[in-house]
């Protein structure tokens, strides 16, 4: 029995000592924020779609982005990120959403979408397939959800 609590008691202040060292770590970078959450740091009365853009051309009505508004000012350089849902989404595989950018559908590449700090823009997202680079077009009946991230501010 006193073997036992001997090594219990070891155990404890091995785990205790890991525990004060990952206190200890700092981390640095902005915040992350997303979701209907009423609590968010820069922007606590939350964004909203203002519309869906759609394409006739290279396809039949196909939605090329989204566009959303009401973005706080103290979310002033922010960066904005969407993931779109498909109906054929599989929660276990990421290449299956759709993702934006701030690179228009007739170019490939990324740019990163950034809140100025006014309230009334309207901030337009690409929809970008899983590689965040290629354009992509979807039928508007395939779209079931979007999510929108805040990443980092500069308060």
């Amino acid at each position: 029995m006193k073997r036992f609590l001997v090594a219990l008691l070891g155990g404890a202040m091995v785990f205790g000592t890991a525990l004060a060292a990952a206190a200890a770590l700092s981390v640095d970078g902005g915040v992350i924020q997303a979701g209907a959450d009423n609590t968010l740091v820069c922007d606590d009365d939350g964004i909203y779609v203002s519309a869906w853009a759609t394409n006739t051309y290279p396809v039949d009505e196909g939605v090329e982005s989204v566009k959303i508004k009401g973005v706080n000012p103290a979310c002033d350089g922010a960066r904005i990120l969407g993931r779109v849902e498909l109906t054929s989404s599989d929660p276990a595989d990421n290449s299956t959403y759709l993702y934006t950018s701030g690179t228009n559908p007739y170019a490939s590449g990324y740019t990163d979408v950034i809140a100025n700090g006014d309230r009334n823009t309207e901030y337009t997202l690409y929809l970008k397939q899983a590689d965040y680079t290629t354009p992509v077009w979807e039928p508007a009946e395939n779209i079931v959800g979007i999510k929108i991230w805040l990443e980092g501010t500069s308060s």
